[in-house]
């Protein structure tokens, strides 16, 4: 494509990757916008419900993981994103024919190994790609922008007024889901090309490494040794757990507790993702100018007014609304801390590994046990419906004080250059 205006082939990465990505969402976030109706016809208890969101989060961080290590091996990025995408949306045709809570759940295990490398390959295509001033907005496009526009904001409202739909119903919602990501796997083999990265990840020379469980073992220790690799890994138990919970059960709680309508509560969801896509790009833009470090901790802190609102706020739908929608800037940090972060504090030919790294820890520590723990304590302590969005405060706060220790890495901010030396990485 041209070099010129709009027409470049950056821009056109963020448009492609974005809209797989958001399709990735979209997919994801299916059970829990249509668990109303799930719910009562798989007749689910809320341990069950937060089982669901917690099996694809164990699948996920699993295949972000190794997915990330094959691809910085390989160097091939294209073909392994093209495989993820059309696996998982052939997967959400399969989460349709589900009759009971163990078909679903295999379904959805099965989505998460497909769906789980998709992001760090994206990013590590757009880090590659991206102009040095544009990496945290061009980031935050393709992980928080579409994501919630697709995935986040039209996802619910399509999604349930598909069930909603006389003679249709939530399954018939999922099989309708899958065809967008094909149409994505279509557009990456036609446009996308394979970046120029690097010569592929030499294996360690060490003997005892050439063992393929030694090799991962030892190349996820030498990235923990990087501070901000570390500290982003714990930051994304937390604030994964917060994002997980809230999928899992804000549309639930809202019309169990608040009284809404499927259709009601799927139009609240909607505000949420128009949050999130209008912060998922403009937060981390801000990010290049002020610095990551100052706007994760106020975007984590920011966190806990989301669930505080569902709590204790009992006015008018439009103001819980509005309430909702500032408070779910949390959202808006991710591509900061699983993304951008870490592929500034470490040489290019390591990001997709470490961008597996946090995203693995998160999902396996907070994606899975958040969820889990709080569908447990919703159905087997006095705190009932309420559990999970107490666990969404306690989350948001624990991950903003972790973010007090990240060490800056915006190029405004450090003239440029990788914040850590790369002897963690050769040692």
């Amino acid at each position: 494509m041209p070099r010129r205006g709009l027409l470049t082939y950056e821009n056109a990465l963020v448009l492609i990757l974005g809209l797989t990505f958001g399709f990735v969402f979209f997919d994801r976030q299916a059970p829990s916008n249509l668990m109303a109706y799930i719910f009562k016809d798989l007749n689910l208890n809320q341990t069950e419900v937060g089982l669901i969101g917690s099996a694809l989060s164990f699948t996920w961080a699993i295949s972000a993981l190794l997915v990330g290590l094959i691809s910085d091996r390989t160097g091939k990025r294209k073909p392994l994103l093209i495989i993820c995408v059309i696996g998982f949306s052939l997967c959400s045709v399969v989460s349709g024919f589900a009759h009971d809570f163990k078909a679903l759940m295999a379904a959805r295990v099965l989505m998460g190994m497909l769906e789980g490398g998709v992001m760090p390959i994206c990013l590590a295509i757009m880090s590659a790609e991206s102009s040095p001033n544009r990496r945290g907005l061009n980031a935050g496009i393709v992980q928080n922008g579409f994501s919630n526009l697709v995935g986040n904001a039209a996802g619910p409202v399509i999604l349930v007024a598909i069930a909603a739909t006389a003679g249709l119903g939530w399954r018939d919602a999922f099989f309708l889901s899958g065809i967008p990501g094909l149409l994505c796997a279509l557009a990456i083999w036609l446009w996308v090309k394979e970046p120029a990265n690097p010569e592929p990840q030499a294996a360690p020379a060490h003997p005892a490494a050439r063992a393929g469980i030694m090799t991962i073992i030892l190349d996820v220790l030498r990235m923990m040794k990087v501070r901000n690799v570390l500290v982003c890994s714990l930051v994304s138990i937390f604030m994964v757990a917060w994002l997980i919970t809230g999928f899992s059960f804000l549309p639930l709680y809202l019309v169990q507790t608040h009284g809404l309508t499927p259709v009601a509560a799927s139009h609240i969801m909607f505000a949420l993702g128009i949050c999130a896509f209008l912060g998922g790009a403009l937060v981390p833009a801000l990010s290049d100018r002020v610095g990551r470090r100052p706007v994760l901790i106020f975007g984590c802190f920011l966190s806990v007014i989301g669930p505080m609102a569902m709590l204790w706020y009992t006015g008018p739908t439009l103001v819980l609304a509005t309430i909702l929608f500032f408070g779910w800037v949390g959202n808006c940090v991710f591509p900061m801390f699983m993304g951008t972060i870490p592929g500034e504090s470490l040489p290019r030919a390591s990001v997709a590994t470490a961008m597996g790294i946090v995203v693995g820890v998160g999902e396996i520590l907070g994606g899975v046990f958040g969820p889990w723990i709080a569908g447990e304590l919703a159905d087997h302590t006095s705190l009932g419906h309420n559990a999970p969005m107490l666990m969404m405060i306690a989350c948001a706060v624990i991950a903003g004080i972790i973010a007090l220790f990240l060490k800056e890495t915006a190029p405004a901010k450090v003239g440029g250059a990788p914040v850590e030396a790369a002897i963690a990485i050769a040692a």
